[in-house]
């Protein structure tokens, strides 16, 4: 009997050792993992991702302007996309309508409706910051394209913590693209002036897999010269759903406003 105690304290003791052990640290290997291997990755990814049915919150925040709610999201990539905006107890605060040739903002507290072509100045009056169209459709989907139009080698490829660091140089600019090995994965870009002043910064975060599909569930934009920010923070994720509706309505009554170019 205690031949059988003694040999239950021992598994029991092996367990415990185990499982207080840290998870096993990922070795990163610049010389096995190619910087051509890690973005044929992450364009691969976001090659799948066609389409996006979502909710959850959203905020925009800048030196003289602080407001934020939840969302729902439809969106076809890169042809349109439509965001319902609510408030408190559910309220529908407003309505976005983008596509490559058409804007429209409904605000229903004011009853006015907003609508233009879709140009970087009409996009930097709502959000603050200097942003196109396809940068705002990859941003909803977790992962931005400029990755990929970068030359093909690096001016600098290393490891930066727990993630890789591939580095460009050109064009009077210094591009950042920070990678997590384990999703394979763009988690930080930092666009820098060529003396290194950061101009604009891209976040991704909490990572998860739908469908063979990595999607990050946090995602923010930071621009430090005009110090405003745009985030967004996924409650409920679906991909390359058929399910779409780009139905809006606007009330017969409402004040429609032509956004001239400014």
């Amino acid at each position: 009997m205690s031949r059988l105690i003694s040999i239950i304290f021992t598994v029991v003791l092996i367990a415990m050792v185990f499982s207080c052990s840290p998870a096993p640290r990922m070795v990163l290997d610049t010389d096995r993992v190619t910087p051509a291997q890690l973005v044929r990755d992450v364009e691969l990814n976001h090659s799948k991702k066609t389409s996006l049915r979502a909710r959850g919150s959203l905020s925009i925040e800048s030196r003289d302007f602080a407001n934020s709610g939840n969302f729902n999201i439809d969106m076809q990539h890169p042809d349109s996309l439509l965001l319902r905006l609510r408030g408190p107890f559910g309220i529908n605060v407003g309505t976005v309508f983008l596509s490559q040739r058409d804007f429209l903002f409904y605000n229903s507290m004011s009853n006015e409706v907003i609508v233009g072509e879709p140009r970087n100045d009409i996009l930097r009056a709502f959000l603050r910051m200097d942003i196109g169209v396809n940068d705002i459709m990859d941003l909803f989907l977790g992962s931005s394209r400029n990755l990929f139009y970068e030359p093909r080698r690096p001016d600098e490829y290393k490891i930066d913590g727990d993630q890789y660091l591939l580095i460009f140089r050109s064009h009077g600019s210094i591009r950042r693209y920070w990678i997590d090995p384990r999703f394979r994965a763009v988690s930080r870009i930092v666009y820098s002036s060529i003396d290194d002043r950061p101009l604009l910064e891209e976040r991704y975060d909490r990572f998860t897999e739908i469908q063979g599909m990595v999607m990050a569930q946090t995602i923010r934009v930071i621009s430090h010269q005009e110090r405003a920010s745009f985030s967004v923070s996924y409650s409920r994720i679906d991909l390359n759903t058929n399910d779409l509706s780009f139905s809006y309505s606007i009330p017969s009554n409402a004040k429609v406003i032509e956004w001239t170019e400014q």
